[in-house]
């Protein structure tokens, strides 16, 4: 049973989709562009940027299971959090217990496990849904149930109601 789950946000439960400075829409910058698009929109870098739908039903299903969910998400500015806060707050209200926001991707599994033990859970009830493999990688080796976000996009995902009980 997973009692915490721990979900990316970027590329995971937020498809990357922002207004550039020509007014088109693209998916991302290189990492100066990126900060600097955020300390330019603090409050709404993620304006065009929508839910995975089947990564949020996944989210509602563990959430409807009784466990506790937290957004996990690299940040290096607090603008990035603020943006994050919004996105989070419209398109999952009351959903995530906190937004989690490690500076680099290699913390990731430290903070679930000091969250874990803080809510008095083994590793093995943690899950790590993620985009990147190298963080799965990472969570893997230290016991955590992992899920990359294409496995919540396949046909099978789509085609069972409850893909929370179906993966168990």
């Amino acid at each position: 049973m997973i009692r915490l789950a721990f979900f990316d946000i970027d590329g995971t439960i937020s498809a990357p989709l922002y207004r550039m400075e020509n007014g088109s829409l693209g998916i991302g910058w290189p990492k100066e562009g990126w900060m600097s698009f955020c300390r330019e929109h603090p409050q709404d870098a993620y304006a065009e940027c929508r839910p995975v739908l089947p990564v949020k039903r996944y989210a509602e299903a563990l959430r409807a299971r009784g466990a506790k969910l937290y957004a996990l998400s690299t940040m290096e500015l607090p603008e990035e959090r603020s943006s994050k806060l919004v996105f989070l707050e419209k398109h999952f209200p009351g959903m995530f217990e906190e937004l989690l926001g490690p500076e680099e991707d290699a913390q990731k599994v430290d903070i679930i496990r000091e969250i874990a033990a803080r809510e008095g859970a083994k590793i093995s009830e943690c899950e790590l849904v993620e985009d990147t493999y190298r963080t799965l990688l990472l969570a893997n080796e230290a016991g955590i149930r992992c899920t990359h976000v294409s496995h919540l996009l396949t046909e099978e995902a789509w085609n069972v109601e409850d893909y929370a009980t179906a993966v168990e």
